[in-house]
C-alpha cells in the first residue's frame, strides 16, 4: 500500500492556519474505518495507507462561528498526471490551490487572519514541505501570458499556412479545369 497524506495548508510557508481554522473534517472513501476524520489542531492532515485513487471531501470550519464552513473536494492521486514516469522514492504531489476570501470578516476574525503569518509557525518545517509548492500570482500570470503568446503565434502560423494551402488548392483546380478543357 501507498503512504497517502491529505492536508489543508496555507499558501505561505509561515502562515499558521490554526489562528483562524477551528477544525477540518476529511471524508475518506467508505472502505476506510472510520471514513470521517475530524482534525481539530494543526497540522490539518490525515495519513492513510491505500491502493486506489478517489475524491476526498474536505470541510473547513473557522474559529469565527459567523463564518460558514467551506466544502471542497480534493482528488487523491497515487500516480503523476502529467505523463511523467513514476520514480521510486519520489513523492507524487497532487495539490489543488483554492483561495478563500473572507468578505467583511468580524473584527475578531480579521485580527486572527492578521496574526496568522508568523515566521516559523506555518508548514515550512513540515516533513513534506520540500515537495510542496507555493502559488505566486505574478508567476502564474507570466506562465499564462507565455502560453497565450504561444497559442497566438501558432494560430497565426496555422492561419498563414491555411491561406497558402487554399491558394494551392485554387491553383490545382485551375490546372484541372485547363486539362479538362484540353481533353474536350
Amino acid at each position: 500500500p501507498n503512504h497517502v497524506p491529505c492536508y489543508v495548508r496555507a499558501n505561505r510557508p509561515d502562515e499558521d492556519l490554526s489562528h483562524y481554522v477551528r477544525k477540518v473534517v476529511f471524508q475518506l472513501h467508505p472502505s476506510f474505518n472510520p471514513a470521517t476524520r475530524v482534525v481539530e489542531k494543526a497540522p490539518f492532515e490525515v495519513t492513510e495507507h491505500g491502493w486506489g485513487e478517489f475524491d476526498i471531501g474536505v470541510q473547513i470550519h473557522f474559529s469565527d462561528p459567523a463564518e460558514s464552513p467551506v466544502d471542497i473536494s480534493v482528488p487523491l492521486r497515487l500516480y503523476p498526471e502529467t505523463g511523467e514516469q513514476l520514480v521510486q522514492k519520489r513523492a507524487v504531489v497532487a495539490e489543488r490551490y483554492d483561495e478563500l476570501v473572507f468578505n467583511e470578516p468580524s473584527e475578531a476574525m480579521r485580527a486572527k487572519l492578521l496574526q496568522a503569518n508568523k515566521p516559523g509557525m506555518g508548514w515550512s518545517n513540515h516533513p513534506l514541505a520540500e515537495h510542496w509548492t507555493t502559488y505566486e500570482p505574478s508567476q502564474e500570470a507570466a506562465k499564462l501570458q507565455a502560453l497565450h503568446e504561444k497559442v497566438a503565434t501558432t494560430l497565426e502560423a496555422t492561419s498563414k499556412r491555411k491561406l497558402e494551402l487554399e491558394a494551392e488548392v485554387k491553383a490545382l483546380h485551375g490546372e484541372i479545369s485547363q486539362l479538362e478543357n484540353k481533353m474536350r
